[in-house]
């Protein structure tokens, strides 16, 4: 079985996505030494535009970490170091979804993520897919997510 990162490496992704992709792999491996104490409370979520989206778990955490921001900014530019400048800034979403997410028992749901246009075309892209078994287990990804 091969690594998410190996299989993503071989996907034919724009080199945009792909590096995103790889800096948003290196910053969710060094997650816990970065946030230190805010690690479970706190998700690395998307990197888009340079710009890090930052799931949290309440506004005081939100505030917190927003007075942080420089701090945690640096933190990460010193982590990626050859890679920093990809990082241009942080953004912090509150949701009440990402409480506690690893100490949790509970399954936390992310319904509807997509819009219905959206769903059809990445359905129809995983139906696509030369390898059955991976094409079901995207399609039952997909589904979770969207409804």
């Amino acid at each position: 079985m091969e690594s998410l990162r190996e299989f993503f490496s071989k996907l034919n992704l724009p080199p945009k996505v792909k590096e995103s992709l790889n800096l948003y792999l290196k910053i969710k491996k060094y997650w816990p030494n970065l946030m230190e104490t805010f690690s479970e409370e706190a998700l690395p979520l998307y990197i888009e535009d340079g710009v890090l989206f930052i799931g949290v778990s309440d506004n005081y955490l939100l505030q917190e970490l927003n007075h942080r921001y420089l701090e945690l900014l640096e933190k990460i530019k010193n982590l990626l170091k050859e890679e920093a400048p990809k990082i241009k800034g942080l953004k912090f979403l509150f949701h009440r979804g990402f409480r506690n997410l690893k100490s949790s028992s509970k399954k936390i749901s992310f319904r509807k993520v997509f819009l219905e246009e959206e769903y059809r075309l990445l359905r129809e892209l995983c139906q696509s897919l030369p390898d059955q078994e991976l094409s079901q287990s995207f399609l039952r990804v997909l589904k979770y997510y969207s409804f």
